[in-house]
């Protein structure tokens, strides 16, 4: 990933929510988290792993558990979007160039 620092790339970002995730029992979480992963895995698994993490501008951080995670404005601008949404329902966003 460090190859493509300062370059433009083109690429699509999805942002994914679990409705009233943070509200069920732990067991119900971790099946649906791996529910989740199960099928975003099979979602992308034709991209090669170089390719699949192209969100700007961010920072690649380890979280609290030594797992990596996203952070900066291209994460929550993101969620601004995604914050829009209903339960079901997708939203779809499109950058507009100035």
């Amino acid at each position: 990933m460090l190859e493509r620092a300062n370059k433009t790339l083109i690429c699509s970002v999805a942002y994914l929510d679990i409705v009233g995730y943070s509200s069920r029992p732990v067991p119900e979480q971790m099946r649906l988290k791996q529910r989740l992963n199960d099928s975003i895995a099979a979602a992308i698994k034709d991209i090669p792993l170089p390719d699949r993490v192209m969100l700007g501008p961010v920072k690649l951080v380890k979280d609290i558990n030594g797992q990596p995670n996203l952070i900066g404005d291209g994460v929550n601008t993101g969620e601004c979007v995604m914050s829009f949404a209903e339960p079901g329902q997708i939203m779809v966003s499109r950058l507009i160039p100035a």
